[in-house]
């Protein structure tokens, strides 16, 4: 699977208790089988010590987030191609899309020496590949992207953020338990869209398109990212 780790997770109650809520769900079926992706997700966000420390402990996840919104921001704005200056990306444009991608990450993520940064990393790589997928170049891929669209490429940061995050520290759990690798992976996307309908629901109730993004756009990231951690945490079914 794409996101096996070293990471060791903590072995306090509340991570015996989120190990524990993965494995069952994994070794029982899945969504198939009846069994939700909701109370190991929010059995992992407790055992982070809850939403709010879980967005606290993520510096370089809202500093990667920041980065990606001031570009989105800045293509919607101005135009892909001013965007790409500012951010030093004028080689990008015309590259094959796995070259573009390195580029892009390399400018917008830090390292991938700890858990959130490389958390960060691969969130970051995951949304722009899906956006380059379909995509002949970066100018394609970026062009028609408006305001409402750079807030979307947050949401969408913020949810393949958690996912990785909760990969690294309960992915094992998933392929242990699970019937088969195909059977893992089949887990695992279960999570990835159980956390990405979640974190839609989050937006939803901070109405981001009202808040001041000029100004005060670190602690509306931290927020979003809070915000995201307390939807997917208050599930306890």
């Amino acid at each position: 699977m794409g996101t096996s780790s070293s990471y060791s997770s903590p072995t306090t109650l509340p991570w015996k208790r989120a190990k524990n809520a993965t494995s069952r769900f994994a070794s029982g079926g899945g969504e198939a089988g009846g069994r939700s992706p909701a109370l190991p997700i929010a059995r992992f966000v407790q055992a982070l010590g809850g939403a709010r420390e879980a967005a606290r402990e993520a510096p370089v996840g809202r500093a990667v987030a920041n980065r990606l919104l001031a570009f989105g921001q800045a293509t919607a704005q101005r135009g892909i191609d001013a965007a790409l200056r500012e951010f030093g990306l004028e080689d990008a444009v015309g590259l094959a899309a796995d070259e573009a991608l390195q580029r892009i990450v390399d400018t917008l993520a830090a390292g991938a020496n700890t858990l959130d940064e490389t958390a960060a990393r691969e969130a970051l790589v995951d949304v722009i590949r899906e956006l380059l997928e379909d995509s002949d170049d970066v100018e394609d891929a970026f062009g028609d992207l408006d305001v409402v669209g750079a807030l979307d490429l947050l949401r969408r940061f913020i949810a393949a953020y958690i996912f990785r995050r909760f990969a690294k520290a309960l992915g094992d759990r998933l392929r242990a338990h699970a019937e088969s690798a195909p059977a893992a992976r089949r887990r695992e996307e279960e999570m990835k869209r159980y956390i990405a309908a979640e974190v839609v629901i989050a937006f939803e109730d901070i109405d981001v398109e009202t808040l001041d993004w000029r100004n005060d756009t670190e602690r509306i990231i931290e927020r979003c990212m809070r915000e995201a951690f307390r939807t997917l945490g208050d599930e306890d079914a």
